[in-house]
């Protein structure tokens, strides 16, 4: 019977050491999962990160299309001055296409800021369905306007998301972007004509396939008659 005190002691501490030893374990696979998962988060981490190389490359891609577009200019001749405003509006697409009527009469207008110079003819046009708002710019082949600049670069980011879509297009071989926000149904349609006229349509409304109605209406320009007054600006 005496012995039994210490053959008890003897068991607890066997078992409280296997115990403490059972818990130790599992709290040092505990802490390797733990720093495991730590270091695949800081690995996710750094692939969403864009490093600074990446940026600078980005930014130098950026500089590099914002350089060649003013380098242009030299190519570009040199003009006596915007066209007309009156003239713009004999661009415009007339009441009645594609079954669109104007809301009021074409407007324009000509400003100058220092060196920059523009003119512009708009107009909006409408059915039961739709509202569509065109405008033409003339630059005046000046490069270095902000508008010009802004639009050039931006030419080239694209985007898709549940929020609408943005894209480059070739419009009757010219350059153009088409974009649409699904929240405001608005597709927008951006053409640049000979380095000089940015041409846009704004679409609002119930409508299928904008991407295809304002291809087809961009048609209605007068693209020749467009031609014509820009060569009467030329020195």
């Amino acid at each position: 019977m005496k012995n039994l005190p210490i053959c008890f002691l003897i068991g607890f501490f066997l078992f409280f050491s296997g115990c403490k030893k059972e818990k130790t374990q599992e709290t040092k696979v505990e802490k390797e999962k733990i720093e495991e998962s730590k270091k695949e988060s800081e690995e996710e981490t750094h692939k969403r990160e864009i490093s600074p190389f990446e940026a600078l490359k980005s930014m130098g891609k950026i500089a590099k299309e914002i350089k060649n577009a003013v380098e242009e200019v030299e190519k570009l001749p040199e003009i006596k001055d915007v066209v007309d405003w009156r003239n713009l509006i004999q661009v415009l697409p007339k009441s009645g296409d594609m079954g669109l009527n104007y809301e009021n009469e074409p407007k324009g207008s000509k400003s100058s800021f220092d060196k920059f110079k523009a003119s512009q003819a708009e107009v909006s046009m409408s059915d039961k369905e739709k509202t569509v708002s065109v405008k033409i710019v003339d630059f005046a082949y000046n490069l270095k306007h902000p508008l010009f600049l802004a639009w050039n670069v931006a030419r080239n980011y694209e985007e898709d998301s549940s929020e609408g879509y943005r894209k480059k297009e070739t419009i009757l071989d010219y350059p153009a972007i088409i974009k649409s926000d699904y929240k405001s149904k608005k597709t927008s349609l951006e053409i640049m004509v000979n380095k000089r006229f940015l041409i846009t349509f704004d679409c609002v409304g119930n409508i299928q396939d904008a991407d295809s109605f304002l291809k087809k209406f961009a048609t209605f320009i007068n693209y020749k008659q467009l031609d014509k007054f820009e060569k009467e600006t030329l020195k």
